[in-house]
């Protein structure tokens, strides 16, 4: 019966437990994706606190695995989008999404203003951040699978959470607790389309060989 029970429980997709977990869904490995992403938060923090001149704090990403419809999760009805698709061997779809209200607080911050509006300059400097982010994540992945990642051109604009420009039925998403010196305590969601996630995982597991997708 206690078998039975943890059986019955498996469906739970949830990858941020500690200790560090081997995430399935639905047969979906993922969790050399989560594992890596999850030690480049200090890097993150470090890096916009030097761009934003305020302290920034990203605290550990949960994840799981979602379809389509669920990527925008709990944010507010408007997202900026960050897009930053991964191209080359590593190929797909990958994009961070953030509040309208704390893209506002950050443009405004790049910008050295206040009460900006999110134009296309306060988007401009958003991707400029995104680009960093994105930057730090395709370069020490780079180290790990022992072969060059990269980004396509970023594309970043407002969206309605519902109305996200995304293909795969399925993707996975990531939510960092974010903490910007005099702001609300936020979150930054990242996702990657769950076949790139497939293969990055497969590809770190095997030292840089794509192994075949579950």
């Amino acid at each position: 019966d206690e078998i039975d029970a943890l059986l019955a429980g498996g469906g739970d997709m949830d990858l941020g437990a500690e200790p560090a977990p081997s995430p399935q869904a639905g047969g979906a490995d993922v969790g050399e994706v989560v594992s890596l992403l999850a030690g480049l938060t200090d890097s993150l923090s470090s890096n916009l606190t030097a761009m934003l001149g305020k302290t920034v704090q990203i605290g550990q990403p949960s994840g799981n695995v979602v379809p389509r419809d669920d990527v925008g999760g709990d944010l507010t009805e408007e997202v900026v989008v960050l897009r930053f698709d991964l191209s080359g061997n590593l190929a797909g779809e990958h994009a961070y999404l953030v509040d309208s209200d704390l893209g506002t607080a950050v443009a405004g911050l790049m910008m050295g203003q206040e009460g900006v509006e999110l134009n296309d300059a306060a988007l401009s400097a958003l991707e400029e951040a995104g680009n960093t982010m994105a930057g730090s994540m395709v370069t020490d992945l780079s180290e790990r699978v022992g072969d060059s990642v990269t980004t396509a051109q970023g594309q970043t604009q407002l969206s309605a959470k519902g109305q996200l420009d995304l293909v795969e039925d399925s993707y996975l998403r990531l939510s960092y607790p974010i903490t910007v010196e005099g702001q609300t305590p936020s979150e930054i969601v990242e996702v990657f389309s769950l076949p790139l996630a497939l293969q990055i995982n497969g590809m770190l597991r095997s030292g840089g060989q794509s192994s075949p997708q579950a």
